[in-house]
């Protein structure tokens, strides 16, 4: 990490370093500098969809699904063939799924069949990203 941020005083725009860095506050659990670090970076570069991902698996952390969403698919938009952007915009539809069986509950109540969309769901929720 001090490496990284010797290197941005001279080179403070840097795309890649920044990202590293970004990486390793992420790693040392300094989350909101992480966070921090990310959001910048996705305003100056935009088109980097490894930016944009990382980007969208902090804001999931955070509950913050609809942002995510539109992380990940900003990052698709950019390059299509993203596979671990793929699997976690998959994860992001299976919580915004989650929600709207919440909703459908809280509305009118549970039914048989919604139950077994709910029961089939959890175990796919397990092993997505972190809950919101």
């Amino acid at each position: 990490l001090r490496q990284t941020q010797e290197y941005l005083e001279n080179q403070p725009r840097d795309p890649q370093m920044r990202f590293w860095q970004a990486r390793l506050l992420e790693q040392l659990k300094r989350t909101a500098e992480a966070f921090d670090t990310y959001v910048a970076l996705a305003q100056d570069y935009p088109e980097l969809p490894e930016v944009q991902n990382n980007l969208g698996v902090m804001l999931a952390a955070q509950g913050r699904i609809d942002e995510a969403r539109q992380a990940f698919e900003h990052a698709l938009l950019n390059n299509p063939d993203y596979a671990t952007a793929h699997e976690n915009l998959g994860d992001i539809f299976l919580h915004l799924a989650n929600r709207s069986y919440d909703n459908v509950t809280r509305i009118s109540g549970s039914n048989k069949s919604l139950n077994a969309k709910i029961s089939a769901l959890q175990s796919a929720l397990q092993l997505t990203l972190p809950p919101p």
